[in-house]
């Protein structure tokens, strides 16, 4: 039993960690000196503790948030960001920042954020000529795809044969539009189908990547009724029997019908191209030495 635990890695790991904290501690005799071990939880540091984990940049705002605690939110935050401030403490006295490369990307992230919520609290809003701007040059963006809503029996011809199964489509066509068989009674005929039962206002491009370019072309070209059936079509899997019920057109709405989508697709734009701006400014008051050939 002692040799299993003796050789377990996860003891030998805790006992290195514990040399390297015991050796760091020989070495720097001021490590636990009485200034590295006060925490002073004060207004200030709470309100930057929260500002910081709520992503807050609004010090109005932050400051209305502490303010609003209970005694025990208040508590907890007192309690959250002593524990914070130690670990970050002892983590800074092993010297855990240096040389790596995760606490790298996490500074580049906290400036990166920073940056990001400045431009925010600047870029609040556009004037209607800058969001129709926007829209004329992102048209095809806003453009609405044809779509078409239908249910389908399917009969397999890997399992039935290819020539059995369009026979089978065939025969049952004439029952379904004899019978009258509605929409929602599609379930009870057919074959289990690879993808769905019901298609609900799907565009060519879906209906395609399921059945093929063929037999969307095919059931596209279809005039919507709730009473008809019509087939078969092909499609890689087999043969199938279409009922569609709705088919509606493409087309390009007016900016008035979309203009809160619009709106903020433009206000995305404007503040990623500050950004942008704002981290060409920094990179050039630097100068760069080198390059890949």
């Amino acid at each position: 039993m002692i040799r299993r635990i003796i050789r377990e890695p996860m003891l030998h790991f805790l006992l290195l960690g514990g040399l390297f904290f015991c050796g760091y501690q020989y070495l720097n005799p001021d490590y636990h000196s009485q200034d590295q071990h006060i925490v002073v939880v004060d207004r200030e540091a709470l309100l930057t503790y929260l500002q910081n984990h709520a992503r807050m940049f609004d010090q109005e705002s932050v400051e209305q948030e502490l303010d609003s605690m209970s005694p025990q939110q208040l508590d907890q935050l007192r309690r959250d960001f002593v524990r914070e401030e130690v670990l970050y403490r002892e983590a800074k006295a092993l010297q855990l920042d240096q040389n790596n490369y995760a606490t790298r990307l996490r500074m580049i992230q906290q400036i990166e954020m920073i940056t990001r919520g400045f431009i925010e609290s600047q870029t609040s809003s556009l004037t209607e000529q800058d969001i129709q701007s926007y829209y004329d040059k992102h048209l095809p963006d806003y453009y609405v795809q044809p779509n078409i809503t239908f249910t389908h029996v399917f009969f397999n011809s890997e399992r039935r044969g290819a020539v059995r199964a369009r026979r089978l489509a065939e025969d049952m066509l004439v029952t379904l539009n004899r019978d009258k068989v509605s929409f929602d009674s599609a379930p009870g005929f057919g074959d289990r189908f690879l993808y769905h039962l019901n298609y609900v206002n799907k565009t060519s491009e879906e209906i395609a990547s399921h059945f093929g370019s063929a037999m969307q072309r095919g059931v596209f070209a279809l005039e919507p009724s709730d009473t008809r059936w019509y087939g078969p079509f092909a499609s890689p899997y087999g043969y199938h029997l279409v009922m569609v019920t709705r088919r509606a057109a493409g087309y390009q709405p007016d900016l008035e019908q979309i203009h809160q989508r619009v709106e903020q697709d433009a206000l995305q734009q404007s503040r990623e191209e500050r950004y942008d701006a704002v981290i060409a400014r920094i990179i050039a008051t630097y100068r760069v030495i080198g390059g890949a050939q």
